[in-house]
């Protein structure tokens, strides 16, 4: 899954084994109104039966310094947008294997110049794959989920409300792939509505539906494992999404790929994140410290109106 260092690539297989060691990658300090967040490096949005790519016909173009980040993209959230805060994160990269930009949730600019992965083109409407930086040590302005239950913040209700008015190209782009998975992951799917009916969710909204999946998911109908590699030949054949429907076994990227998936045949466009899971902060300095074992795989679903929002 690494590209022999610490950062991600252009494709991401998935691995039957998460073994890593604690290697200090970067560290973070942030805003005092800022919570523990996902540290997205890529996001892909091409599934390959068995592993993730960025789409074909992906550009790059360049940012300079300041600029916003998220210009002319689907991606674009501001203060304006409700359920959104903003936060500053400060960045210092350890392992210098690390090139693309370390960012949380929705990056609204940053103190270095940066490459910009898109995918899609102007008639689809363009998404931000990744940022790339030279860069070290750098600092990152980001709008990210407010999650006050005040009514101020993203609630739940304003998610499920959220409609189906997607920007233009971007759900034929992150519902790709629904028709390589087979009849274990229909299974799995089908099983999971049930469930969630049978305990008072409609299943009717994109909101609830990812809940539900991420719920079931955390219950004991599946085993989180580090190494599945003896129980991958019962899956000879088998996409991801259908192997952990079959094996019920896996580990965070066997977890993000089949919600991702779920999700698109539901026809809710999902993505698949890689990047890192928040480290431990020093009490004294307030500096979070992440290494190669919060290295992690998650799912974000996008929402008219509000963008893309984190289930893990």
């Amino acid at each position: 899954r690494f590209q022999g260092n610490s950062d991600f690539g252009n494709t991401a297989t998935i691995s039957p084994v998460f073994r890593e060691g604690t290697r200090e990658v970067f560290t973070i300090r942030a805003s005092s109104n800022a919570s523990p967040f996902h540290w997205r490096m890529v996001a892909y949005d091409t599934f390959q039966t068995n592993g993730w790519s960025i789409g074909s016909g992906a550009r790059k173009d360049q940012v300079v310094a300041g600029s916003q980040l998220d210009a002319g993209t689907n991606d674009l959230v501001s203060l304006t947008t409700p359920g959104r805060r903003q936060v500053s994160i400060t960045v210092h990269i350890q392992d210098t294997s690390i090139r693309h930009l370390v960012v949380a949730n929705e990056p609204d600019s940053v103190s270095a110049s940066v490459e910009r992965t898109l995918v899609g083109d102007a008639s689809s409407g363009v998404d931000v794959a990744g940022l790339s930086t030279k860069s070290t040590d750098y600092v990152v302005s980001a709008y990210v989920p407010d999650l006050n239950q005040d009514g101020s913040g993203l609630t739940e209700w304003r998610l499920q409300h959220a409609g189906k008015n997607y920007p233009a190209g971007l759900l034929q782009r992150y519902t790709q792939g629904a028709g390589l998975v087979g009849s274990d992951g229909k299974a799995l799917l089908n099983e999971i509505k049930k469930w969630a009916q049978d305990n008072g969710n409609a299943f009717d909204n994109e909101y609830d539906v990812a809940k539900a999946m991420q719920t079931y998911f955390h219950g004991p109908s599946f085993v989180y494992n580090t190494d599945i590699t003896g129980l991958m030949p019962r899956c000879s054949g088998l996409s991801t999404v259908d192997c952990f429907a079959f094996i019920r076994e896996g580990h965070c990227e066997q977890y993000a790929t089949t919600m991702t998936m779920l999700m698109r045949m539901e026809g809710y466009p999902a993505r698949y994140a890689l990047g890192y899971l928040p480290g431990a902060i020093d009490p004294h300095t307030q500096v979070e410290e992440v290494t190669n074992q919060q290295s992690h795989a998650w799912v974000e679903v996008f929402f008219p109106t509000y963008g893309w929002i984190t289930f893990d």
